[in-house]
């Protein structure tokens, strides 16, 4: 072999011999960047894993909660309405229906087949009141009232943001008790009606019609209202795109009474062959049918409920539904759920005064739901 072609056979090997080492690097170098892409894999799954077990095991997040098939003790006086947030049915206080029957400040929730026990970090305290949700500021609203021993109202606002209670501090609040509260989806307000203005032991009917902004209320002053009263049903027909008042109690006893509110005025809806007269009537939209929903009701005393009849509200006026079996028992609570497309109503089978007598059953809670066509017992 030459010396020119040993040499250049030379140079063709180092050349080799480099691009080699230069190939081996470049594969080794995609090796461990393989390796290290494989783990920051791993990583993000193992993440996601850990969130996901975080914020999907509770329908409250932070919230601990309990699962009972229904609400228990029983109690009567509750608050039921539906987080579209959280897609649960919320329950808050009551008067348990146990000896000594103390008022609760429980919060609990409805999925569409069991009621859990939510334990927040702060809890409102055990008065009876009405919840609203606000999907202006996408919150609950509870407005609680009550009158304590020495004869003054003691009202107070709370929010509820799917996690815990937070208390709300308006500069101005009504003093009523007994007022009929509704969310108005087309004003985005809280409309709150009538009510009693404590006197002593006694309580001043009242007509006073009070919106809330999401941050004070503000007192309205139609032209036109109904009579002062206490325990008239309200809710927001979204058909109309009004809220709707019916029944209640005056100083001249029950109402049969029919009341649209547009947000300027309140007009009486005449001749349209209303249900009897009673007083905490069930009041909801049902979604699903596009029409209101009333059921149940007290009578003067309060002590016995109206007979299980259901009506309908649409355009032409009130129609008596020919379903039977409403639920009809004292105190009961409802709201439309929107995730199940049914009305959701909570009731106690049974009174108070029973457990003290002999030979007869206990209080039990129970659940009903209505589909628009038909009442059913869960």
């Amino acid at each position: 072999m030459s010396g020119v072609s040993y040499r250049t056979e030379l140079a063709r090997f180092c050349l080799w011999h480099t691009n080699m080492r230069a190939k081996l690097a470049s594969g080794r170098s995609r090796l461990l960047t393989g390796f290290a892409l494989l783990l920051v894999i791993l990583l993000v799954l193992a993440w996601i894993g850990l969130t996901h077990q975080f914020y999907f095991t509770s329908p409250t997040k932070s919230a601990s909660a309990s699962t009972l098939a229904q609400v228990e003790p029983p109690r009567i006086g509750s608050s039921l309405v539906y987080d579209p947030l959280q897609h649960v049915v919320l329950l808050f206080g009551g008067t348990l229906l146990v000896s000594g029957g103390a008022q609760s400040n429980e919060t609990w929730t409805w999925n569409g087949q069991s009621w859990q026990q939510l334990h927040p970090a702060s809890s409102p305290p055990a008065l009876q009141g009405n919840m609203v949700y606000d999907a202006a500021s996408q919150q609950i609203i509870l407005f609680l009232n009550q009158v304590p021993s020495e004869g003054n109202v003691a009202n107070e606002m709370w929010s509820w943001n799917g996690r815990t209670w937070q208390q709300l501090r308006p500069t101005l609040m009504p003093e009523v008790i007994g007022a009929s509260m509704a969310y108005d989806a087309a004003r985005g307000q809280v409309l709150l009606f009538g009510g009693a203005a404590a006197n002593g032991h006694a309580g001043t009917l009242s007509n006073a019609t009070w919106t809330w902004n999401g941050s004070n209320w503000q007192q309205q002053h139609p032209s036109a209202s109904p009579s002062a009263r206490t325990g008239a049903s309200l809710t927001y027909d979204d058909a109309r795109q009004q809220s709707v008042l019916f029944g209640g109690i005056t100083a001249d006893g029950l109402s049969s009474e029919t009341w649209t509110w547009n947000g300027l005025t309140w007009q009486q809806l005449l001749n349209i062959q209303p249900p009897s007269s009673r007083q905490h009537a069930l009041l909801i939209y049902d979604s699903a049918t596009h029409q209101l929903l009333l059921f149940g009701g007290l009578n003067p005393a309060g002590t016995q409920p109206v007979a299980g009849d259901t009506w309908t509200l649409r355009d032409n006026g009130w129609s008596k539904v020919s379903a039977t079996g409403a639920p009809a028992e004292l105190y009961s609570s409802a709201t439309y759920d929107d995730a199940t497309r049914t009305v959701v109503v909570y009731t106690v089978k049974g009174s108070l005064d029973k457990l003290t007598q002999a030979n007869s059953f206990a209080p039990t809670s129970q659940t009903w739901t209505w589909n628009g066509t038909s009442w059913k017992l869960l």
